[in-house]
């Protein structure tokens, strides 16, 4: 973000770096209030497994469609860091979605799942940088390869809601149920 900041929106790099921190400040601010609304909707009755397909959807179907569509807004910076703000904010409303789903499925396993599935969820904050740097290689001024990162972006939290919404379990599997 840093990079598009300073590469297409002109931003020094002392500015682009305190900007870049406002989505994660909302994430923080979305994961809480995720949390607190995926609570609300079981006490209220809906199934564990609606509940967290609902929370998945909302941090990664606002993600895929606000970050794919701030690489086509490049003449407005302050709206493009409104979207990028409201894209990485909703998706800590992961809180309550599959964040917690470990939890549903494996209670006495929670800890070791949510290891194993945080470690496979870091390769892509490892590959991404490598990968949008091919992508937009150097082309400063040009904003086609930085839409082409923002649609590829989006496109990845889609499929990863389909892909959960399609797989999620809300209730504890009978596998990982001894002790």
């Amino acid at each position: 973000m840093p990079s598009y900041l300073h590469q297409q929106l002109h931003f020094d790099v002392k500015h682009a770096g305190i900007v870049a921190l406002l989505p994660y400040l909302a994430s923080f601010v979305c994961g809480n209030i995720g949390g607190y609304a995926a609570d609300t909707m079981l006490r209220r009755g809906m199934t564990t497994v609606t509940v967290r397909k609902v929370m998945v959807g909302v941090s990664e179907l606002v993600p895929a469609l606000v970050v794919g569509s701030a690489g086509f807004v490049r003449n407005d910076p302050a709206l493009v860091v409104a979207l990028l703000t409201v894209g990485v904010g909703a998706s800590g409303c992961c809180v309550g979605g599959w964040a917690s789903n470990h939890r549903d499925i494996a209670p006495h396993f929670a800890g070791m799942l949510y290891g194993i599935s945080n470690t496979f969820a870091a390769v892509p904050g490892i590959v991404a940088p490598v990968v949008v740097g091919y992508i937009v290689n150097d082309r400063y001024g040009d904003p086609g390869p930085w839409q082409s990162a923002f649609l590829l972006s989006a496109a990845i939290a889609g499929l990863g809601f389909v892909v959960f919404a399609v797989c999620a379990k809300g209730e504890q599997l009978p596998e990982l149920s001894a002790v």
